[in-house]
């Protein structure tokens, strides 16, 4: 997924040199950001600034966001409630879900 700024760094070198050119207004398809508001490795500042990128395509771009969580959300212990979350969001972009029953 694009990021802002820069990709890890720069897509690990792009090949070596390059600098990656991201069109974020070019994306059609669906996207959910996911953070953990206690993560220290990828913090949810970058993901909402990531968002607000993101936001610039016509598809639908969303955010939630799990105060209480680090980097290793599906990992920890009620990992359900993320996994929850993200199926509803996409049974929701399938048409199979009723909208707003995001927790988040």
């Amino acid at each position: 997924m694009p990021t802002p700024k820069r990709v890890y760094p720069d897509g690990a070198g792009a090949p070596f040199t390059q600098t990656l050119a991201i069109g974020f207004a070019k994306r059609q398809q669906p996207l959910l950001l996911i953070a953990g508001g206690e993560d220290r490795t990828v913090p949810a500042s970058m993901v909402r600034a990531a968002h607000k990128l993101q936001k610039a395509a016509s598809a639908k771009t969303d955010l939630h966001e799990f105060a209480d969580r680090t980097h290793w959300l599906v990992g920890a212990p009620g990992w359900e409630e993320i996994a929850d979350d993200a199926i509803l969001w996409v049974e929701q972009q399938l048409g199979e879900a009723p909208a707003g029953g995001n927790a988040n």
